[in-house]
């Protein structure tokens, strides 16, 4: 298993989903040319690249939100997720 997403919420303008990823494993480098992207990290620690030349390192309970039409990829640095 690598990633595995659960769909809580969904509506026009608002899409919330449960996301986990496995241990040195990522999501794609993509983006989401007409809506924000908000990221809370509920356990463990991850990396969250930013554009191309920045990648940000988050610990339980941090969050951040990625504008729209930023390129963006997370990946899972812990084994507790």
């Amino acid at each position: 298993m690598q990633l595995n997403s659960y769909l809580l919420v969904e509506e026009v303008s608002v899409l919330t989903l449960l996301l986990n990823i496995d241990y040195n494993k990522s999501t794609s480098l993509h983006c989401h040319p007409n809506k924000k992207t908000g990221l809370i990290l509920l356990t463990g620690e991850a990396s969250v690249e930013l554009g191309f030349y920045e990648t940000m390192k988050l610990k339980a309970t941090a969050k951040v939100m990625i504008r729209s039409g930023l390129f963006h990829s997370t990946k899972a640095l812990s084994e507790d997720g």
